[in-house]
């Protein structure tokens, strides 16, 4: 789930470069050398455009993806009987919070968060994904 929602903030912020690209008019060169031999006969900011759609589809692709998991791993999570466990499961891989925070919020050292993550898991059972 943290590295689906990196990828997303990294794309985010490539879309944003590219939307400030596509604004942007490139100036005459007067040095007399030509730079760009590319053959596009479009003006330069529809590249631009283009690269900023390509990566705003993956980045809803992502959020696809990113929301399909919560919702499966969200109900693994309410399989456990034990609520400790889930509050302790949401707290880490929902709202990413740290060991220590964890340890705070329940009132318990962080051996025993470790100790309970631990139990936790070993009660999830994953299902077998075919897909590569």
């Amino acid at each position: 789930m943290f590295r689906i929602e990196q990828r997303i903030k990294a794309k985010e912020i490539k879309s944003a470069e590219f939307e400030s690209l596509a604004g942007s008019i490139p100036g005459p060169n007067y040095d007399g050398i030509k730079v760009d031999h590319s053959r596009r006969t479009d003006a330069p900011f529809v590249y631009w455009i283009e690269k900023k759609a390509e990566v705003d589809e993956q980045i809803r692709n992502l959020r696809t993806k990113q929301s399909v998991l919560k919702g499966e791993i969200m109900t693994a999570i309410e399989k456990l009987e034990n609520e400790e466990y889930q509050s302790l499961l949401v707290m880490r891989y929902f709202n990413f919070r740290t060991w220590e925070d964890i340890a705070d919020e329940l009132c318990v050292s962080i051996a025993t968060v470790y100790r309970w993550h631990s139990a936790a898991l070993s009660l999830i059972r994953v299902p077998k994904n075919d897909s590569p």
